[in-house]
């Protein structure tokens, strides 16, 4: 190995004064051995030659061949040139400056307190510092190391692989290939992907850019976002925070205690947990909640709530709800609102009111199903609004459920149509006032079709 080592002037194959006489300064040229070669001050040229060399031009304007082997450049000039040629060995430039790797040249490690490293077409290895890196790797299939910092790393095109070391670190990932590697305790660290994507191991959060649809959490604590596309967000197994922003969104959390906040457009979340917490303000579209669980209450502004699984009840808010059972026994309440009671199958318990002055439509479904124009609570849809039963099957078991009075004669039916087809329909009166329709048959009996239950005391 040879070292080769300049003056403190310019050692650029040129004629100086140094001291006051004229001299000639030659270009620093290596041998076919590996040498190190070190301009020392001054704007130098120096010349690898053959061999695994090292150049560093020092504190001026320098320029460096490396020539053919494996050489690795120092940089801490925004000045400093370093000139590859094709198929001339692997080389590694060594900067303490914001550096953008030239042509022919693969590999990048910044130094000192540099903070941006750029890749070229290759695939090149560009690795940080302590401070808070960015290195981008271009078009090539890249790896990258932020290694300590709260570092941005984002490969570029290619199938890049990106470690972040410690700190908080944000990855860009734009292709399927790209692999976000980070180890336990080294931070809370990001991934903004324009492409659906799955969140590896160690990684807390994920941030859907561009036109990417869905994003799939892992077993932390994720945050996931998304952007103004129709997403999937899914959470997986922590108590996760979702954020569907625009678009018509679906968000499930998964198996933990999760938070999501369907955005504006039209919403569907799945919950499965009773921790689950539901999030919509005003305005923000028409939403609905699929529930596992036993029992499940809508949050304000959220519309509509689908039963699935095995749960049982369902309970609405003030809106104009559409609540849907599923196979099993169910108890679904509309509370204020004009609401729409499905109950599927199963012997369900459908009542729709609130406050009064609301019109409730209700539909059994398969099973002997109970209506409620009546409750403890007394009797229901006095004055304005009425319930109207869709589907009253005497053959099925249905009953239809009034407050019991010592005086039932205050009850009443009559025939009529109230809206549906042009069958008539029986009207169920309380002192004349309509209270409820049962639709599209007369044959309804206060005698055979009703149920009577006492009024709640206390």
């Amino acid at each position: 190995m040879a070292n080769i080592t300049g003056t403190q002037y310019n050692d650029n194959n040129s004629f100086q004064y140094v001291n006051g006489v004229l001299v000639y300064l030659p270009s620093l040229v290596g041998t076919a051995l590996d040498d190190y070669i070190s301009g020392l001050a001054g704007n130098d040229i120096l010349y690898g030659n053959d061999g695994n060399d090292t150049l560093n031009g020092g504190t001026g304007a320098d320029t460096m061949y490396g020539g053919t082997g494996n050489d690795n450049y120092y940089v801490d000039n925004l000045g400093d040139v370093v000139t590859e040629y094709a198929f001339q060995g692997t080389d590694t430039v060594y900067s303490s400056i914001s550096y953008t790797l030239g042509a022919n040249v693969e590999n990048l490690t910044l130094i000192g307190t540099a903070y941006g490293g750029y890749g070229n077409s290759l695939n090149n290895v560009i690795s940080g510092n302590d401070s808070n890196n960015y290195l981008f790797g271009s078009s090539g299939n890249d790896t990258l190391y932020g290694n300590g910092g709260n570092d941005t790393l984002s490969g570029g095109t290619g199938a890049d692989t990106m470690y972040g070391g410690t700190g908080n670190d944000n990855y860009y990932v734009d292709n399927a290939g790209d692999v976000v590697i980070e180890y336990a305790s080294q931070g809370t660290d990001r991934v903004y992907s324009s492409i659906s994507y799955t969140l590896g191991s160690n990684v807390e959060n994920l941030t859907l850019t561009g036109t990417a649809y869905g994003g799939y959490g892992n077993s932390l604590n994720n945050v996931i976002s998304g952007n103004s596309s129709n997403n999937y967000l899914f959470g997986n197994s922590g108590n996760d925070t979702l954020y569907g922003n625009d678009g018509n969104d679906t968000l499930s959390g998964g198996t933990g205690a999760d938070t999501m906040y369907g955005g504006t457009g039209n919403d569907n979340y799945y919950v499965d947990n009773a921790g689950d917490v539901v999030i919509e303000y005003a305005s923000q579209g028409t939403d609905r909640v699929y529930s596992s669980i036993f029992s499940y209450t809508l949050g304000s502004n959220v519309e509509n709530l689908t039963l699935t699984g095995s749960a049982e009840r369902g309970y609405g808010n003030s809106l104009n709800n559409v609540i849907s059972g599923n196979s099993s026994n169910n108890y679904l309440y509309g509370n204020g609102g004009n609401d729409t009671l499905i109950g599927g199958g199963g012997n369900d318990y459908l009542n729709g009111f609130g406050s009064g002055q609301e019109y409730d439509l209700l539909t059994g479904g398969l099973g002997a199903d109970t209506f409620a124009v009546g409750s403890g609570n007394g009797v229901q849809y006095t004055g304005l609004g009425y319930a109207t039963i869709t589907d009253f099957s005497r053959a099925e078991g249905d009953k239809i459920q009034l407050l019991y009075l010592p005086d039932n004669n205050q009850y009443s039916l009559g025939s009529g149509n109230w809206g549906g087809s042009s069958a008539l329909d029986t009207g169920i009166f309380y002192n004349g006032d309509l209270i409820g329709v049962v639709r599209d048959t007369t044959t309804v009996s206060l005698q055979q079709d009703f149920t009577f239950v006492s009024l709640a005391v206390g």
